[in-house]
C-alpha cells in the first residue's frame, strides 16, 4: 500500500484508531457503523475497515523506474489483478455505506495502473499504463472486496476499476488530499474514472444514443422515447421527451433530476454522454478507453474547460497505451 505502512500498521500506531467493533454479526455492524462519528474521533476510513476485518489487499506492481517506459518484455508481463473476497462484515459495511470503501494516501510516490483489457480465446489483449502519485487515487480495483472475474483459463474475464480525486485550478491539477482551502474554493473537485475496457472510438459514439436515458426506445423496436434539442450550454445538446405524456423512470427526464446533455457530432452520433443530478457524470472514452468525468452540476458550464486540463492530465501521465482499431 501507498505510503510503506499497511492500514492496519497505521491503526496499531494510532490508539484512536481502535475503536470497539462487534465481529459476530454483520448486520450489528452495520447498526453500529453510523453512531461511530468518524470525523470527530479523527479515524480514517482505512483504519476502520482494517478494524471490520477484511480489509483487502491492494495489488501493488513491483517496483518501477518511473523515468523510462516500459518495455514490451515487461508489459507481456501484466496481468489485471484478482481480488480476494473480503469478510462478510467488510461486503456488509460497504454494501450499506459504500463511501467507506477506498484507499486515499497524500503520498507522492508514483503509483503504476496497468489497465489490461484482454479475452485469451480470441488473442485479445490491449493494455493502458498511466503513472501518476499516489495521492491522486482514491480507489483501486480491490478496494471494495469483492470477486472481479468470472470464468476461467483462456475464458477468463477481469474487471478493473480505478478512481482518481483531484482539484482542477486554472493553471494546474493537484491532489484532492493534497488541496488547500484556498485551492478547494478556487477550483473544482473531480473524480476520474478508469476502466478496461477499450473499443474504438467511432463505435462508442454510435451506440451511446441506444441508452434508455438517452434517446431509447418504447419497447425493443418501437419509437423513440427522446430526441436532443439545443441547451443552454454551449457545446451541449438536452435529451428531452418527445411525447410529454411518454413517461419511463429511466427516460431522459426520469432519474437524472439535472438533465442529461451530450456533445453532439452527428445525427444520433455523440462524443460523450452526460447525465446529471448533484454531479454531472460525463461516460466518454479517452483513445478509445472507458472513462467517466465527475463534478458538481453547478460547473457544467465550464465543461470545455475541465475536459480539457483533465484529458491533458491523461496524456500527460500516460507511458503506454494501445488503441482498439
Amino acid at each position: 500500500m501507498a505510503g510503506g505502512l499497511t492500514e492496519t500498521d497505521r491503526c496499531d500506531e494510532r490508539a484512536r484508531c481502535r475503536v470497539p467493533v462487534r465481529r459476530n454479526s454483520s448486520h450489528r455492524l452495520v447498526r453500529i457503523l453510523p453512531r461511530l462519528r468518524m470525523r470527530a474521533l479523527g479515524m480514517s476510513m482505512g483504519c476502520l475497515l482494517a478494524l471490520i476485518g477484511g480489509m483487502p489487499s491492494i495489488a501493488q506492481s513491483d517496483a518501477i523506474d518511473t523515468g523510462k517506459p516500459p518495455s514490451a518484455d515487461e508489459i507481456a508481463k501484466l496481468e489485471p489483478e484478482r481480488c480476494e473476497i473480503a469478510s462478510s462484515n467488510f461486503r456488509a459495511a460497504t454494501a450499506a455505506l459504500p463511501f467507506l470503501v477506498g484507499s486515499a494516501s497524500r503520498d507522492m510516490k508514483i503509483e503504476q495502473i496497468a489497465l489490461i483489457d484482454q479475452y485469451k480465446e480470441s488473442n485479445r489483449r490491449k493494455v493502458w499504463i498511466v503513472r501518476v502519485p499516489a495521492a491522486f487515487i482514491s480507489n483501486r480495483t480491490c478496494d471494495a472486496g469483492r470477486q472481479n472475474w468470472t470464468g476461467e483459463g483462456d475464458s477468463l474475464s477481469i474487471g478493473q476499476h480505478y478512481q482518481l480525486s483531484l482539484v482542477v485550478l486554472p493553471d494546474r491539477v493537484v491532489p484532492l488530499t493534497r488541496a488547500s482551502d484556498e485551492e478547494k474554493k478556487a477550483g473544482v473537485q473531480v473524480t476520474v474514472d478508469l476502466r478496461n475496457s477499450v473499443r474504438d472510438p467511432a463505435f462508442r459514439h454510435g451506440v451511446y444514443h441506444k441508452s434508455s436515458n438517452v434517446v431509447g426506445r418504447v419497447g425493443t423496436k418501437g419509437s423513440p422515447r427522446c430526441r436532443d434539442v439545443p441547451s443552454d450550454i454551449p457545446g451541449l445538446v438536452k435529451f428531452k421527451r418527445i411525447d410529454p405524456n411518454i413517461r419511463h423512470a429511466n427516460d431522459c427526464e426520469g432519474s437524472f433530476t439535472k438533465g442529461v446533455y451530450a456533445n453532439k457530432l452527428g445525427d444520433l452520433t455523440y462524443d460523450f454522454v452526460m447525465f446529471c443530478a448533484v454531479n454531472c457524470r460525463a461516460r466518454r472514452d479517452f483513445a478509445g478507453w472507458d472513462v467517466e468525468y465527475s463534478y458538481h452540476h453547478t460547473k457544467l458550464a465550464e465543461w470545455q474547460r475541465l475536459h480539457g486540463q483533465l484529458d491533458e492530465f491523461l496524456k500527460q501521465h500516460t507511458v503506454h497505451l494501445d488503441k482498439d482499431v
